[in-house]
Formats: C-alpha cells, sequence, structure tokens
C-alpha cells in the first residue's frame, strides 16, 4: 500500500514539473526568438537623417571580429595597420582631424591599433568558436550572452523566491517576460556592437557570481568550490565592464563573513582567483602599453577622455536613465525628441536620448513603495535571500553611481549595466510577502507635493494638471488611503506595459512615430 502511495506522489511530482516547466520553456525560446531577430534583423542600428547607417546594417566587424584575428596570429595588436595619412598628422589623436582616417574607439599606440574593452569576449567566445569552425560575430555573441543572462536572473530569481516552483506558471511566465525584456537586453541587441557585447558579458557573469554564491550558501559539500568559482565570476565580470566593481567587493565581503571562523581558509577562497585574475589583467596591460595600469583608454582616437566630475551632471543623468526625452522614436534611440533640461544641464554634458527605466516600468513606483513600508519584514535577518537582494540592489547602484562620476554623458546602453539587477531585486518583493495581495498606503499631501515640485522645476505650474493637485493637497491633507493590489494582476499589467514599451517599439523597427501611431512631437511631459 505503502509503495503505491509513493508511486503516486512520485508521478504526482513528476507531471506537476512538467505542468510547470512545459510552458516556461516555450516562453523561453520564444524570447530567444525574438532576440534573435532583433539582433540580426537587416534594420538593427540608427536611422540619420531619414538613412540606416551601413554600418549596422551590413553588420560591419566591430572590434572583436579583428581582436580575435589578432590573437589568432599570436598578437595583442589588430592585424589591421593603421591609414598612413593618419600617422603622419601632427597629432594624430585629435578627432577633428582624423575623423576619416581612424576607427572610431579605437586606441593608437607607438603606430598600431588596440582596444582598450576587455579580451575575454575574443578570448571565452570569439576564438573559440573560430577554432572549432563555427560561425562568430557581436550579433551572435549578443544573442548567446543575452539568453544565458536571461537563463541566470530566472534561476536566480526562483532561488531566492519562496516555494516559487509551487506558485501558478502564469506568474512565472509573467516574471520570465518581465525580465527579458525590462533587462534592457532587446535595446543592446538592436545594436550589437562591441559595447553590447562587452556590457552582456559583464552582466552574465554578474548573475552568475551571485547564483554560485547562493550554491555556497545552501550545499554542505564542496563549499569551498563553489565560493571560489563565484570570487572568480564576479571578477571576471569586472574585467567585461568595469561598472561591475562592486559585485567582487559584495561577493568577496559575504563569503569572508562566512568564513568568519576560519579566516585562513577565506584567505584561500578569495586570494587565489584574485592573484590569478589580477595578474592576467596587468600582464595583457603591461604587453601592450607597457604598464599594468593602462587599459588604453587614453589613447583613445575619438578624443573621449576623462572629464572631472560636476554636480550639473545628476540632473541630466537622472533624467536621461529614469525618466525620457519622449515615448518612440528610432529604435534603440527610442526618445529623440529635445530634452526639457537641455537648458540646464552642463556644457560639456553629453545626452544620448533614453528611454527611461521609469518609462520602461513604472510600476517599479508601487512596489518600492511597498518594499519600504515593508522594509523591516523584509530585512529582519540576514539569510540568503536578503542578501542576494543586497548584492542585486548595491551592484545596480554603484554601476549607475560609478557612471555618474566617470562618465561625462548618458547612452541608452549604459542603462542595462544597472537594470537587470534592479529589476531581479525588484521582481522579487510581491512573491515574497506573505498572501496574494499587496497593501499599499498612500498619502496625498506627499504625492501632491512631490508632483507640483516637478511641475515647478519644469516651468509648468500654470497647468490645468497643477491646478488639481494643489486642490488635492488643500482637502486631502495627509489623509492616507489604503490599496490593495492582486500581486498577479500586478505581474500581468507590468509584462503588459514593459512588454509593450520596449517589444512593440522593437517589432516596429522605426518605432510607433515611424508609422503615425503618435502625432509627432508627443512628449510624456506635455500638460
Amino acid at each position: 500500500m505503502s509503495s503505491s502511495i509513493t508511486q503516486f506522489g512520485n508521478y504526482y511530482l513528476y507531471m506537476h514539473r512538467i505542468r510547470f516547466w512545459t510552458p516556461i520553456l516555450v516562453l523561453f525560446f520564444s524570447i530567444v526568438g525574438f532576440y534573435g531577430w532583433t539582433a540580426l534583423s537587416p534594420h538593427s542600428g540608427q536611422k540619420v537623417n531619414g538613412v540606416w547607417s551601413e554600418h549596422f546594417y551590413q553588420r560591419a566587424p566591430t572590434g572583436y571580429e579583428e581582436l580575435t584575428d589578432a590573437f589568432l596570429h599570436g598578437r595583442l595588436s589588430m592585424t589591421e595597420q593603421p591609414n598612413p595619412e593618419l600617422l603622419a598628422l601632427p597629432d594624430p589623436y585629435d578627432p577633428v582631424a582624423n575623423g576619416q582616417l581612424r576607427h572610431h574607439d579605437w586606441v593608437l599606440y607607438e603606430g598600431k591599433y588596440f582596444l582598450y574593452w576587455s579580451p575575454l569576449p575574443a578570448i571565452l567566445l570569439f576564438v573559440p568558436a573560430s577554432l572549432l569552425g563555427l560561425p562568430m560575430n557581436s550579433a551572435l555573441a549578443c544573442i548567446l550572452l543575452g539568453s544565458t543572462l536571461l537563463t541566470l536572473l530566472f534561476a536566480l530569481l526562483s532561488r531566492i523566491v519562496p516555494n516559487f516552483r509551487s506558485r501558478s506558471p502564469i506568474r512565472s511566465a509573467l516574471l520570465l517576460l518581465l525580465l527579458g525584456f525590462g533587462s534592457y537586453t532587446p535595446i543592446l541587441l538592436r545594436r550589437p556592437a562591441a559595447y553590447e557585447v562587452a556590457i552582456l558579458m559583464g552582466s552574465m557573469f554578474a548573475a552568475l557570481s551571485i547564483l554560485l554564491y547562493t550554491q555556497f550558501q545552501i550545499v554542505d559539500k564542496r563549499k569551498h568550490l563553489w565560493a571560489l568559482m563565484s570570487v572568480l565570476s564576479s571578477l571576471f565580470s569586472f574585467w567585461s565592464r568595469p561598472s561591475f566593481l562592486f559585485v567582487p567587493i559584495l561577493i568577496i565581503g559575504f563569503i569572508v563573513f562566512s568564513y568568519r571562523d576560519n579566516l585562513q581558509r577565506a584567505f584561500f577562497v578569495v586570494s587565489t582567483p584574485v592573484v590569478i585574475i589580477a595578474t592576467a589583467m596587468g600582464s595583457y596591460n603591461f604587453l601592450r602599453f607597457g604598464s599594468v595600469l593602462e587599459f588604453g583608454a587614453q589613447y583613445q582616437l575619438s578624443g573621449i577622455r576623462a572629464t572631472k566630475f560636476s554636480t550639473s551632471w545628476i540632473v541630466p543623468k537622472i533624467q536621461s536613465d529614469f525618466l525620457s526625452n519622449r515615448f518612440f522614436g528610432f529604435f534603440p534611440w527610442t526618445t529623440t525628441g529635445i530634452s526639457p533640461f537641455r537648458g540646464k544641464m552642463y556644457p560639456a554634458y553629453n545626452l544620448e536620448p533614453n528611454l527611461g527605466m521609469l518609462v520602461v516600468m513604472p510600476w517599479a513606483v508601487i512596489i518600492c513603495v511597498v518594499a519600504w513600508q515593508k522594509r523591516q519584514l523584509l530585512f529582519r535577518t540576514l539569510n540568503l535571500r536578503n542578501q542576494v537582494l543586497i548584492i542585486a540592489c548595491t551592484s545596480a547602484l554603484g554601476a549607475w553611481v560609478i557612471q555618474l562620476l566617470t562618465v561625462s554623458g548618458t547612452t541608452w546602453r549604459y542603462v542595462a549595466d544597472f537594470a537587470p539587477f534592479f529589476l531581479l531585486a525588484l521582481l522579487s518583493q510581491p512573491l515574497s510577502l506573505n498572501g496574494s495581495r499587496i497593501s499599499l498606503n498612500l498619502n496625498f499631501r506627499f504625492i501632491s507635493a512631490f508632483a507640483l515640485g516637478v511641475l515647478l522645476y519644469q516651468n509648468q505650474l500654470g497647468g490645468r494638471y497643477s491646478l488639481g493637485l494643489i486642490l488635492i493637497f488643500v482637502l486631502c491633507g495627509s489623509r492616507q488611503i489604503a490599496i490593495q493590489i492582486h500581486a498577479t494582476l500586478l505581474l500581468v499589467l507590468a509584462t503588459a506595459w514593459t512588454v509593450g514599451i520596449i517589444g512593440l517599439t522593437s517589432l516596429t523597427v522605426g518605432g510607433f512615430d515611424y508609422y503615425h501611431f503618435l502625432p509627432y512631437g508627443f512628449w510624456w511631459w506635455q500638460v
């Protein structure tokens, strides 16, 4: 009798896994197919003066293809020689004089071309593919890395959310869609060049390091191996993309804390990968430029140099990364309108129009408010879930701060440095709280005062919306209203909005403006 019950139980679990994973796998491969279409469609890239940029239309080499060729020929410099006219210039680094003679973002040192980007994509993807006779270019690399990143993010979410697999497959499908689109991967895939390869590889290794860290915490055997692999992966993320600096810092910090009773073991687990990666990075730099700390950025031919930080960058950075100049435009530059902050920003600040995070996922505000109101419940103990949330949130914020301090400009691709990990932390909140409903307490005075401040800054305090906010401010005062939101309904609305903004804009290639779905000049701040 007991044997029959056991067999029935095993059969039930088996069927439950099938019912759970079948729609997830179908949806996953559909998203991967969309990634492939986005990266390989002929009109990926930028439209300038009504003409599609031929650099991306023809899939011109982007740097890693040439670096791979150099590695296969036993060189660290590019096999292509600089134009003699470039070398004959009085100042070859003058971006105006070398404009027609240089490769954009390549560096020139002692008469040779180099890349200042990380060599990891070439070493780990392009060279092995060439040796095996497999096709590989930046578009294919971005598809592979983006799909791997999606898998790792979903695995992380399933690990830190209690009873994830016992919940509805519909919720899991919605979460997969949000991770696939809200991570900004489709935006990177619309122009898969060297920058996008480096960002996706950095994000992939960062997610892998966090997943390995969770494995280190939950297993009893081979813990040292999992810890070492987590640190190594976090260092790979930093080498791929320096904006992921906080990932190895936090991973190492938590691992040392876990080994606080055995610091000798912690020293071995941490120091081994650190020495290996530091030696590799230093040797690569020294063999190219004669200095272990020189990555080559100062030898760029495009004239981009490090600029002293200015507080005037903060407003346009916030506006570009979190808001938007315009809802739709030509993908991936989906916000091509004139910024209302243009007259207020630092003169040397380079603003490339963005599709801001709060436009892609405005529902994030609701979850952040709920998380803040439940902060004592969420962070009562420093358990594994909260450690992952700390790593994800700090890594996202750290990447944004690093860009704020070191880059005198914003661009759509930079959002993808921190969006995936902010999204990971965000989506775990409504699923981790007890109950299927989310309670939200709203203070009318605070909300209306904040909205009035925004309108005042934009010189639109006299509009009809402002008058309505003032009326709410006076009549409602400090009253609060409690709202109950069903978690699944919130996920449905969030998925519809985010996938609609990113996915449909990508499907139309030219954006909604291209098909005249919206009147020309439609801006989100107009009243």
